[in-house]
């Protein structure tokens, strides 16, 4: 099957199903399975596509179909011009997250040496693009949250996030502490 007839059924497939977008979801898809941008696939269309990868393009398009958000199937979601890995332990972020950016970095650019505090760090989107566009922070802590209220997977990507942001902004006068 072709790049084409696979974006071709893909759309189809999703607009039967209500997916919003179809073609843009089965673009993206399409994208990640072959490595390559969005803007790129127009030149691939007439490209060939291997069985494996067409068994795994089915699989990720049967999740979609069942409305599974694109960015738990793809792993990264874009957030004020930064990609960030999400998994279904975490929430995906969110348009209005970036207004709050905005409200919380015109504030924080007002003050000599800002503390920020992330509650609820799940991608680590809003730590990591504060600490990206402000010049100087004193402290980027998520802040201590039990392991009692946590579960499973949950657990294990928090912790594992809260070391990312750290590595994220090293070398910025930075700080991070996760969960307890």
């Amino acid at each position: 099957m072709t790049v084409s007839e696979s974006r071709r059924e893909l759309t189809d497939r999703f607009r039967s199903s209500g997916v919003e977008s179809p073609e843009v979801n089965a673009e993206l898809l399409l994208a990640s399975l072959l490595n390559c941008s969005r803007t790129e696939l127009p030149l691939r269309l007439d490209e060939t596509i291997p069985n494996p990868q067409i068994e795994h393009l089915n699989s990720q398009a049967v999740r979609r179909a069942k409305r599974e958000p694109l960015q738990h199937i793809l792993g990264t979601a874009c957030f004020c011009g930064l990609e960030f890995q999400v998994t279904p332990a975490v929430l995906v972020p969110r348009p209005e997250t970036e207004e709050l950016i905005e409200l919380a970095f015109e504030t924080a650019k007002t003050m000599p040496c800002p503390v920020i505090y992330d509650f609820g760090t799940g991608s680590g989107c809003i730590a990591v693009t504060l600490a990206k566009r402000l010049a100087k922070v004193t402290a980027m802590q998520p802040l201590p949250v039990p392991k009692s209220y946590m579960t499973g997977q949950g657990i294990v990507f928090a912790v594992s996030k809260a070391s990312s942001i750290s590595s994220s902004v090293s070398g910025r006068g930075t700080s991070t502490a996760g969960v307890t």
